[in-house]
């Protein structure tokens, strides 16, 4: 099963494996929740794998980590280049990262390959693209499941879907977009992650990445609004699922 935990928060259990991508429980630094965290953290035990997409606030949470971190000393967190020297600080857990298209060590018949995103990664001014950012190929069992992380659309998507043919579900951003002008470069609008779903070839597109932050000028509702239109216009090839908040989906094993 996978469940949204708002944002870009999600939980996903496969064939016994339980595993957090980009888990961020409370407030950012320049930024209140408007959602409530749909799970009590305390209980998120017995985790695997903890995947860290890129070093922004919203996707890389100290506090929402250490918290992890004490609860399951045994998870192991997955994350680009370089960004293990900042979580390190942090948490004493066992760290991997990897490069775009290299696959991290994982257990059983599980495999995660960290891909590429049109995004850039920072804590504050002085340390822009010193980390390495990116998304996540997640392989087990029969399942296939790819989460884009924040991104930009371009032609990445194709190569992935060349790559990876047979995606079960798609977990792509479809907010944080507007003014166009400014925002596009690094984050899709619905239209966007519409066409990046295309390009990949999942069978099951769900957005992410609007709802619970207030971070871009369009309403925090719109991006719901607009692929819910979409997919009533016939817009959507396959399938279309909009996650309530703490809602889960279930995935074949």
């Amino acid at each position: 099963m996978i469940a949204w935990l708002g944002h870009a928060s999600f939980f996903i259990q496969l064939s016994g494996i339980r595993i957090l991508i980009d888990p961020v429980f409370g407030n950012l630094p320049v930024g209140r929740r408007f959602s409530e965290l749909p799970v009590d953290a305390e209980k998120l035990l017995n985790i695997d794998y903890i995947l860290v997409s890129h070093a922004h606030y919203d996707h890389c949470s100290k506090k929402s980590l250490q918290l992890l971190a004490t609860n399951n000393p045994q998870a192991k967190i997955l994350c680009g280049l370089k960004l293990d020297e900042l979580i390190h600080k942090w948490v004493n857990n066992p760290i991997e990262t990897a490069g775009w298209y290299q696959q991290f060590n994982c257990k059983d018949d599980l495999n995660i390959t960290f891909l590429p995103s049109r995004h850039w990664a920072n804590r504050s001014m002085f340390d822009v693209n010193t980390t390495l950012w990116g998304g996540f190929m997640i392989q087990v069992g029969n399942a296939c499941i790819y989460y884009g992380g924040d991104s930009g659309y371009g032609s990445h998507f194709t190569d992935i879907g060349k790559l990876f043919p047979n995606i079960d579900v798609a977990l792509i951003g479809a907010g944080a977009y507007s003014p166009t002008w400014f925002m596009s470069p690094h984050h899709q609008d619905p239209h966007h992650a519409l066409k990046a779903f295309h390009d990949v070839g999942a069978q099951t597109f769900i957005p992410f990445h609007y709802g619970t932050f207030d971070s871009a000028d369009e309403p925090m509702g719109e991006p719901e609004q607009i692929l819910n239109r979409l997919n009533e216009e016939g817009a959507v090839k396959k399938q279309l699922k909009i996650l309530k908040l703490g809602e889960s989906m279930p995935l074949k094993d």
